[in-house]
């Protein structure tokens, strides 16, 4: 299957040909965060996409203590619930 993956940072190379799988998506976005990544989760830090590979965290945790673990600002929850209403879901 074929797919486009957009990404964009100060660490981030640019890349014309990368071989990767939608199950890496998540991984790779824990890992640009500084979150530690699940060893329950399927898939893998796209590596190739850094030009300096972040420190990679593993934990033995199910994926959802690890987003329990990330801390919503009363700011982040107003923005969200500003986009979901946005989107027609509030």
């Amino acid at each position: 299957m074929n797919g486009i993956l957009i990404i964009k940072g100060p660490n981030i190379k640019q890349a014309r040909d990368i071989q990767a799988n939608i199950i890496d998506l998540a991984p790779t976005i824990l890992s640009i965060l500084g979150l530690p990544v699940s060893d329950y989760m399927d898939g893998r830090v796209i590596d190739e996409v850094f030009i300096k590979k972040p420190d990679l965290k593993v934990e033995s945790v199910p994926p959802q203590e690890i987003i329990r673990q990330i801390e919503i600002t009363q700011d982040d929850q107003a923005e969200i619930e500003r986009r979901l209403k946005t989107l027609g879901y509030l």
